[in-house]
């Protein structure tokens, strides 16, 4: 990170809607940087992080957020849609956002690549068609054209990050591993895309630094892969027997898990490395797993 870059965020304020997984790591390198960083958050275990005590966290309600947002210069809402489709931002903030958009440069939200659908393991970009047949992928398409008519509308300066399958240290296969599993669910041509936390949020931290309203990016990295390929590198990083290949129809598959192989892509992400981030740290799920097993501070 550049001496130039830290200078250029040093004191911006940053709101982060939903102090979770991506959101903590985030925080973080925003911190080490210099930003007063705030955020939300309806469960106060998040206060014992050693991370959120440098973060003002309050609770998730409009009287709060409303006196967090003053001077407030970035927004980045990771709160997913509920099971019914509502989106607690746009529906309790939406408005209070856009009184105050003559302060803020930018405004992220974090969908999901699950928009996209079925390609039949064909490469989408932000251009692409989205099928979206779930209803946690409908939901998801919906919140992200209610955010954009914000922008399009209101003159909010959102931008719409879709990512792929989030790991990092503390949500990875090496602990799924570890902690005893022995099947990998196989399906002939099958891809999934996915990418390193650090990765994302060095997206995002550029994001910060030169905003680009009404844009939509993909957060990948550069090699989708089948899932049975990660377990069983994995299992190889760790020493240990690599773990049954069933097909996924005999995998006794969570009702989610099955929705994910329904769809089958591998995700472009030339925007993202053309605009945010041209190289990525852990450009594949190789170098991220072997990361994480070394044990690594990569945050």
């Amino acid at each position: 990170m550049s001496l130039k870059h830290r200078i250029k965020l040093k004191g911006c304020k940053v709101g982060l809607l939903g102090y979770g997984y991506t959101a903590s790591y985030l925080a973080k390198l925003l911190v080490e940087v210099g930003c007063e960083v705030w955020g939300t958050s309806r469960d106060v275990s998040v206060l014992k992080s050693p991370v959120a005590r440098c973060v003002d966290i309050v609770n998730f309600n409009r009287h709060d957020i409303s006196t967090k947002l003053l001077n407030t210069q970035y927004i980045l809402s990771s709160i997913p849609t509920s099971k019914v489709g509502e989106d607690a931002v746009l529906d309790e903030l939406g408005e209070l956002l856009v009184l105050h958009k003559d302060h803020l440069r930018g405004v992220g939200y974090l969908s999901s690549t699950s928009v996209y659908g079925d390609h039949q393991g064909g490469w989408v970009d932000e251009s692409s068609e989205c099928y979206a047949k779930t209803e946690r992928a409908k939901n998801r398409l919906s919140a992200e054209q209610a955010w954009m008519s914000l922008c399009s509308n209101d003159g909010l300066p959102v931008m719409i990050f879709r990512l792929s399958g989030i790991y990092g240290p503390g949500r990875n296969v090496l602990d799924r591993l570890r902690l005893g599993k022995r099947v990998s669910a196989i399906k002939d041509g099958q891809y999934f895309s996915r990418i390193h936390v650090y990765d994302i949020c060095a997206a995002l931290y550029q994001s910060i630094i030169s905003p680009m309203p009404g844009e939509i990016f993909n957060l990948s990295d550069n090699l989708p892969a089948a899932s049975s390929d990660v377990d069983c590198f994995a299992a190889d990083l760790l020493g240990v027997n690599r773990p049954r290949l069933v097909s996924y129809q005999e995998a006794g598959l969570s009702s989610m898990a099955k929705e994910f192989y329904a769809s089958n892509r591998r995700v472009c992400n030339d925007k993202m490395r053309k605009h945010y981030l041209p190289e990525l740290r852990f450009p594949t799920y190789k170098e991220g797993l072997d990361s994480i097993l070394l044990r690594e501070d990569i945050v």
